[in-house]
């Protein structure tokens, strides 16, 4: 996966790198195996130049789609969730995880 960052694309890899973590920790992220933390999606934002808000719900769509599939991931979205709602949801798996 790639992120797009003020008008360049920065891979996984290099994710990783400003964040000080291996690829691998960067892909789980990506790929919905594990949540990031509150603190660590808003450093990632940072890094990618996104928003708190867009980078939490992208994680936690990747998150819902690992974790329960696609169905599930169509009857969030249909439910009319924002972006706002999606990062409160993000912070609540997060918590209920024990990464904040």
């Amino acid at each position: 996966m790639f992120t797009q960052t003020k008008g360049s694309l920065m891979t996984g890899k290099g994710i990783a790198d400003a964040l000080g973590v291996t690829a691998a920790v960067v892909s789980r992220y990506q790929n919905g195996k594990n949540m990031p933390s509150h603190a660590r999606i808003q450093e990632i934002a940072t890094i990618t130049g996104v928003t708190y808000n867009e980078c939490a719900a992208m994680y936690l769509v990747a998150n819902i789609r690992c974790h329960y599939g696609e169905d599930v991931l169509k009857a969030v979205q249909s439910n009319g969730l924002d972006k706002s709602d999606v990062a409160a949801v993000a912070q609540i798996i997060a918590a209920l995880k024990g990464n904040q």
